[in-house]
């Protein structure tokens, strides 16, 4: 997708995930690069050079962001399966806000599986966004039950179903 669709789909809100700016910031970096492929004056070429520089640095700031979110976490992703309701993998996120988690739930969950090569059996699961400081606090035995997670407010976030077959994973 280009930049103008990214802000077209994009516009009607005013923030954005990190995931999200990064693309954006991609897409820009992308256009700076063709420019410079082609036919420029001096005085062109100085200008997207630094364009591209300052695009370069805007990707690494949101990545190291990311790295810094993922080794801090303010929200936790929780699998937990639907036979039995009990919790037995959590995914630390680089979500910032729980609305964040709550509207994009769905993409959210699909990055953190791929990105942490999670492989499960062939079933249903259950993806449920927790945030991390009142997770914590919940007794060993709470943090394992997905009803007692849903009945706690101030843990409970969001979820989604993660469904497995044969041919795909998906999240819905």
């Amino acid at each position: 997708m280009n930049i103008s669709g990214i802000m077209e789909e994009l516009k009607e809100r005013s923030w954005f995930t990190i995931d999200e700016r990064l693309s954006i910031h991609q897409a820009r970096l992308d256009l700076c690069l063709e420019e410079l492929k082609s036919n420029l004056t001096d005085d062109d070429r100085l200008i997207f050079e630094a364009y591209k520089a300052e695009e370069e640095h805007k990707i690494y700031l949101l990545n190291s962001k990311k790295e810094k979110l993922l080794d801090r976490p303010s929200f936790l992703l929780l699998i937990a399966n639907v036979i039995n309701n009990k919790v037995f993998k959590t995914i630390p996120t680089y979500i910032e806000h729980a609305d964040e988690a709550k509207y994009f739930s769905k993409e959210t969950i699909e990055k953190l599986l791929v990105n942490n090569d999670i492989h499960f059996d062939l079933g249903c699961y259950i993806g449920i966004i927790v945030r991390k400081a009142f997770y914590e606090k919940m007794s060993a035995i709470d943090k394992n039950e997905v009803q007692r997670i849903f009945a706690d407010n101030n843990v409970y976030v969001t979820s989604r179903e993660i469904t497995i077959t044969v041919d795909n994973v998906s999240v819905i």
